[in-house]
């Protein structure tokens, strides 16, 4: 993934660094500013993904080294954490996570988390920065769009999607 910008990604595989076991894999990147760039915009960055990932660490029971807080709850527990970079340029960064988490009972969770930044102000993005969602009309409009072209042929949803003005699941 190369492009043409003053940052460099350096991507972290935390389960290599810490511990070394196959329920707990967690990978993410960290920007790093090469140049005259200002190190505000690598720390404002890495300091979201990293509270991201140390949130699902907490969920899990994990501690630092990698080891569950109480023995008895780590019995099958596993986390999975990986990343894609959608964009990544001079003026915005778009990172897609990939989280698997098993906590016990039938099955796992799989989700999905994206990080959009705006490089040139060292902050994350929201869905109104990019489309014009002032006005209840635009957010209805874009919501039927939605629903026109969404599709569940193996009936895997049980409702049908919307976008609140504060929605935070897209990829740059």
């Amino acid at each position: 993934f190369k492009q043409k910008t003053a940052y460099e990604i350096v991507s972290r595989d935390w389960s290599s660094d810490v511990c070394s076991s196959d329920l707990f894999n967690v990978k993410y990147p960290e920007l790093k500013y090469s140049g005259n760039n200002s190190q505000k915009v690598c720390d404002s960055i890495n300091s979201n993904i990293k509270s991201f990932v140390n949130s699902l660490m907490k969920e899990m029971d994990f501690n630092e080294n990698c080891e569950f807080k109480l023995e008895r709850k780590s019995c099958g527990r596993e986390l999975k954490i990986d990343y894609n970079l959608d964009v990544f340029d001079k003026d915005y960064i778009s990172a897609r996570f990939t989280i698997y988490s098993y906590q016990g009972g039938a099955h796992g969770l799989t989700y999905y988390k994206c990080f959009n930044f705006s490089v040139q102000r060292a902050e994350q993005l929201k869905l109104s920065d990019l489309l014009y969602l002032k006005q209840k009309k635009e957010l209805q409009v874009l919501n039927k769009l939605l629903v026109k072209y969404f599709e569940n042929p193996d009936q895997c949803f049980s409702e049908m999607p919307s976008i609140t003005p504060d929605f935070e699941f897209f990829s740059y």
